[in-house]
């Protein structure tokens, strides 16, 4: 079992891959950055909670329907990493971990909440999504590689077991390194039982059904690993006073799962404080009294239907 400063270092890792991505990003053709960091606290959702909203001036911006489809590669590199593909009516998004400092700054400030860095514009995401692919695939593969003078060592060692061995003495020779069950490559597709397993049959015909435009997903296999359908209904703190730009939806997803989330979305990290401080006064208008995070529709769909999937990621504590 990792420690947690080894795993909160592996969460943290996909926001500096992605930070570098941009950067570089930046420093091409593409010049304007679509992305924003959304902050948001999730509760669940009383019987009074539109009387409740209306009583501290919110008001009802509309109603709407929409599916939503995650994708990942089949070993959840995406996600483990703590970063997140998602389609919705055919528009995409990445959410992508905080850096470092706004994440010390949620766990110094308002736990309750949760931040990330949205990407909506496609070709940064494609960008930002490889990097964090080929990462990941360095490192796999880093951690493989054997160094030099160990692979010298076992070879003469094992010439010395040899060589003192009495011949003929019915003795079984031992399995030298890259012989035993645990040293045979890995393969990242799995075969079909492992892909139905993790919610990926089918995937293959999924994005060769949507032509040319997903040849992206193809080449990087990814595929959808959760799909449902959400009626929200939202509602707005308008104004320009403490409480401008809170919006607070409320979701009931088709799988029985009904939460509600107070969000601020700001154009930085330099205004990640102010937008805690906007979520902690509506939720505290709104008489809401949860000590701890309320689970999100991802979080409660994936235990219920993606069990594999979910373990990973409490393992990581990206959940």
């Amino acid at each position: 079992m990792f420690s947690w400063q080894v795993l909160n270092a592996i969460y943290l890792r996909a926001s500096r891959l992605i930070n570098r991505s941009i950067q570089h990003i930046r420093g091409g053709e593409l010049k304007t950055l679509n992305m924003s960091v959304e902050v948001e606290r999730k509760f669940l959702c009383g019987p009074d909670i539109q009387k409740k909203l209306g009583d501290i001036g919110a008001v009802c911006v509309g109603k709407c329907r929409f599916q939503d489809q995650y994708f990942d590669s089949p070993d959840f590199i995406l996600t483990l990493n703590g970063v997140w593909l998602r389609r919705r009516e055919g528009c995409w998004e990445l959410k992508c971990p905080v850096t470092e400092r706004a994440q010390r700054r949620e766990e110094e400030g308002e736990r309750l909440c949760t931040q990330y860095q949205e990407i909506t514009l496609l070709p940064q995401i494609i960008a930002a999504v490889r990097e964090v692919m080929a990462g990941q695939r360095r490192d796999e593969r880093n951690a493989q590689v054997v160094p030099k003078e160990r692979k010298e060592s076992d070879r003469r060692g094992q010439q010395e077991g040899e060589e003192g061995r009495p011949e003929a003495s019915g003795e079984v020779e031992p399995k030298g390194p890259g012989n035993g069950p645990d040293d045979k490559p890995v393969d990242a597709h799995g075969d079909a039982e492992e892909r139905a397993a993790a919610g990926l049959e089918g995937s293959g015909q999924c994005c060769a059904e949507d032509g040319g435009d997903l040849a992206w997903l193809r080449e990087m296999n990814l595929a959808p690993f959760a799909e449902f359908t959400t009626e929200r209904c939202s509602f707005s703190l308008a104004g320009g006073g403490e409480e401008g730009g809170v919006r607070v939806d409320l979701d009931q997803a088709d799988f029985g799962y009904c939460v509600g989330e107070i969000e601020v979305l700001v154009p930085d990290e330099n205004e990640v404080q102010s937008a805690l401080q906007k979520i902690q006064r509506t939720a505290q208008r709104l008489g809401l009294t949860d000590d701890h995070k309320v689970k999100g529709k991802m979080h409660v769909y994936l235990q219920r239907y993606r069990p594999e999937h979910y373990a990973k990621l409490l393992e990581v504590h990206v959940l």
